[in-house]
């Protein structure tokens, strides 16, 4: 599940690890999940260390006693020296210099191809520690797009071609 509606995403921003919490309308999304996420039986839940995934899952939280961990790993894209910019700025500067935006790596940053390998890396800790477990893991769009490749085997190299997680935004797999 990708976090709720953020305030880097109200300002429209490439908020990147800047630890935002959520915008009015993301506290009311939040709210709003509880309902939706009652239907799942969870074990565990995973977020990033940011506020905006821990703020998403508190309410449901407050009404079901599940372990929370926190994991590094779901963090989003280090966007570099683009954290803070447009949320464009990655593929603007991409279009002008025809630069290809998947292999990519800001200065400082990460590439969506490093980006894929720690999601990859994230399938092997879930399998270890949680393998038989149902697991509700709300991190970003960069990762969980990543997260998402590495587990259907879709080509990472049509990144940008797919469907992107909206906030909030729930998507089923399995292990």
């Amino acid at each position: 599940m990708r976090h709720a509606h953020s305030i880097g995403n109200e300002k429209k921003m490439l908020d990147s690890r800047l630890d935002y919490g959520l915008s009015k309308s993301g506290k009311k999304q939040a709210n709003d999940i509880v309902k939706v996420l009652g239907k799942y039986k969870f074990d565990v839940v995973i977020v990033s260390p940011l506020k905006r995934t821990q703020e998403t899952v508190k309410p449901f939280l407050q009404k079901n006693h599940i372990n929370l961990i926190i994991n590094d790993l779901t963090l989003e894209r280090d966007g570099g020296i683009f954290t803070g910019k447009n949320q464009d700025a990655i593929k603007e500067f991409c279009e002008k210099n025809r630069l290809e935006r998947v292999s990519f790596r800001p200065e400082k940053g990460e590439s969506i191809l490093d980006v894929l390998e720690r999601a990859k890396n994230f399938v092997k800790y879930l399998k270890k520690t949680y393998n038989n477990e149902n697991m509700l893991v709300v991190g970003h769009k960069n990762f969980l797009m990543c997260l998402e490749i590495g587990l259907t085997g879709k080509d990472i190299m049509h990144y940008y071609s797919y469907k992107s997680l909206e906030n909030a935004e729930i998507r089923e797999f399995n292990l």
